[in-house]
């Protein structure tokens, strides 16, 4: 429905940065929010808990049609890549986290992967994906 209204150039160029920034620093707020309140109102959690997780995967449909249209001959592969990946990085970092959790506390490694969100949002996003977005904007899809 939006694309029709707005056009392609305008929803990847404004709405795609925007979704992916909102995604990565709300997570770290809500991790904080959530045990904050996970103690004293568990059901107030638990709404937080739900609404953390679609932060956590409310960017991953934008950077897969982004990474499909870096390489549009090639979309089975790039698509296939990217959630390969990002699988492969998530199950590499559950030991290091459930050290960490082990060590310290389980709210310890909350904050932790909080903060490496906040940091893949600031050093990551704001510098490569300007790059990305600025290619496509003159390119009609």
């Amino acid at each position: 429905y939006l694309t029709p209204s707005f056009g392609r150039q305008f929803l990847f160029g404004v709405i795609a940065k925007n979704v992916i920034k909102i995604s990565f620093f709300g997570i770290l707020p809500l991790t904080i929010l959530l045990l904050l309140t996970i103690k004293p109102y568990p059901a107030i959690a638990l709404i937080l808990f739900g609404i953390l997780g679609f932060f956590t995967f409310l960017s991953v449909s934008i950077t897969l049609v982004l990474a499909q249209k870096i390489m549009p001959e090639h979309k089975a592969v790039v698509s296939g890549v990217v959630g390969g990946l990002s699988w492969a990085l998530a199950a590499l970092s559950l030991s290091p986290l459930g050290l960490i959790a082990q060590h310290k506390s389980i709210e310890f490694a909350f904050i932790v992967v909080g903060i490496l969100a906040l940091s893949v949002g600031i050093f990551g996003i704001n510098k490569d994906l300007n790059k990305v977005l600025s290619q496509y904007r003159n390119v009609k899809f």
